[in-house]
Parts: C-alpha cells; sequence; structure tokens
C-alpha cells in the first residue's frame, strides 16, 4: 500500500495526522481516518464525522486534478467499549431530511490476546502489535505474558525487543494490569530505549522549569515573553536548579537568566 500523511486541526487541539492509502493492487485511492482514545467516549463519533467531512471537502477540491479518494472512518478503544458505532438523524419521523454515519470500531478489550500472538508468530500480522496485548482479553493471565514474551523473542533487533517491552508496560499500567506484567517481564531484555529514555529525560527537565517559575514568580513575578522562552530553552535538567537557588539572589527575570 503506498500512503500519504495529512494533517486537520481540531478546534483547541493540536493538529492531528490522518493517513491516506493507495492500495496499488487494485488501483484504489483511500483515506482512512482512524482515531485511538484511551477510554471510550461517546462523543468520539462527532468528532470523527467533523474529520470525515473535512476530508470530504478536500476530495472535492482536488476532483479534476486526481482520482477521488474513497472515504472511511473508524475508532480503537483502547479500553472499554462506545456505547454504539452508528450516528443516525432525523429531524421527525415523517420528514426526508436525515444524517446517517456509521465508523468501524474495534475495542481492543473485546479482542483475543492469545489469538493475536498465535498470528504474530505464524507471520500473519506485525510484532508492531505487541504492545498491545496488556490492553485485550486475557491480557493480564501469565500464560499470556509467557506467550508474549516468546513471541517477541522471535525479533531480532534487542532495540526493538525493548520497545515492544517498554509499550507493554506502558498499556499494562493503562490497562491496570501493571502488577502481573512488571512482575512477568522482570529481567526479560532490559535495555535502555532511547525513545523511552527522551520521555522520562523531557518529563523531568519540565518539572524542573515548572518549579522555577513557580519559585521566580514568587519573586519576581510571572515571566515575559523573553524570560519563558530562555527558560523553555533550558534542556540541562540541573540547569532550572541552579538558577532557583539564585532566585532570591537576583533583581529580576533578566538579571537571573543573564538577558
Amino acid at each position: 500500500m503506498e500512503t500519504r500523511r495529512a494533517r486537520y486541526a481540531t478546534p483547541g487541539l493540536p493538529s492531528r495526522k490522518r493517513s491516506c492509502g493507495t492500495p496499488q493492487a487494485e488501483a484504489r485511492r483511500a483515506c482512512f481516518v482512524v482515531e485511538f482514545q484511551a477510554r471510550a467516549h461517546p462523543q468520539m463519533l462527532f468528532r470523527l464525522l467533523e474529520y470525515f467531512a473535512r476530508l470530504l471537502q478536500a476530495r472535492n477540491r482536488a476532483r479534476g486534478r486526481r482520482p477521488a479518494h474513497e472515504i472511511d472512518a473508524g475508532v480503537v478503544n483502547l479500553t472499554g467499549a462506545a456505547p454504539g458505532h452508528l450516528l443516525r438523524f432525523q429531524l421527525d419521523p415523517g420528514s426526508h431530511i436525515s444524517l446517517h454515519f456509521g465508523v468501524v470500531e474495534r475495542s481492543l478489550a473485546r479482542e483475543s490476546a492469545a489469538e493475536l500472538l498465535q498470528d504474530i508468530a505464524a507471520g500473519k500480522t506485525t510484532r508492531n502489535l505487541l504492545g498491545f496485548v496488556p490492553l485485550m482479553q486475557g491480557g493480564k493471565d501469565g500464560v499470556i505474558i509467557e506467550q508474549w514474551k516468546a513471541v517477541a523473542a522471535g525479533e531480532p533487533s534487542a532495540v526493538r525487543r525493548s520497545d515492544y517491552r517498554n509499550l507493554a508496560l506502558v498499556f499494562a499500567e493503562l490497562a491496570r494490569n501493571k502488577t502481573a506484567w512488571h512482575a512477568g517481564l522482570e529481567g526479560w531484555n532490559e535495555m535502555r530505549s532511547a525513545l523511552v529514555d527522551s520521555w522520562k529525560e523531557e518529563g523531568r527537565v519540565e518539572k524542573a522549569r515548572e518549579l522555577l517559575i513557580a519559585l521566580g514568580g514568587r519573586r519576581h513575578g510571572e515571566p515575559d515573553a523573553e524570560a519563558a522562552r530562555s527558560i523553555k530553552a533550558l534542556t540541562d535538567e540541573d540547569a532550572p536548579g541552579r538558577l532557583a537557588h539564585r532566585v532570591y539572589e537576583v533583581e529580576s527575570w533578566a538579571e537571573l537568566l543573564a538577558l
């Protein structure tokens, strides 16, 4: 499949990426709008409908320049299950004005972890789905965790094995299976993941920045735009702490940050 990615903004939220694919064998151009949500939310279909409408507009504008896309939509519930996958509106029983919008919905809590592991072991699907196993039906069972380790061990890349492990632990916490998975994966392929380490490092630096702003705010008030940019540029975890110790030794944010 040949794919491209496009951005669609949600009011009040950062822009999100949507995938458009072209299955080459069938010469079919298609866009598939997919939302992943940590917990099923009944309003998700309304947001998908908005994305769907935007893609329809983009398709209509593109007619005449390239073949139109077929557009599909889906939602993946990482935990729980949404009350439905269909929106239907009609002004009144006798009205011909109505709206019908349906999406493909998959709830991982209803998907079999055992079947997924069997498919991965048989080469029918990708190992990249291993991280989702704790969210699936049977995902907290000790037998499943042992099967997971056996399947994941087939990955030749130590870095990827480590990423599968770290993602599984993240999603195990979301599924409230943390205790079982931490115990099951203790000592298994322990390796520092550059991706997860970068998340942790950024989290520590961000907390240090927040502490600096809180302490400095008591002494010097809210930082102005220039000071805020300088604080945001601090990438060393220790730098905000060193500056925090000097908050009461200087007379302004400019002096503290040497602006």
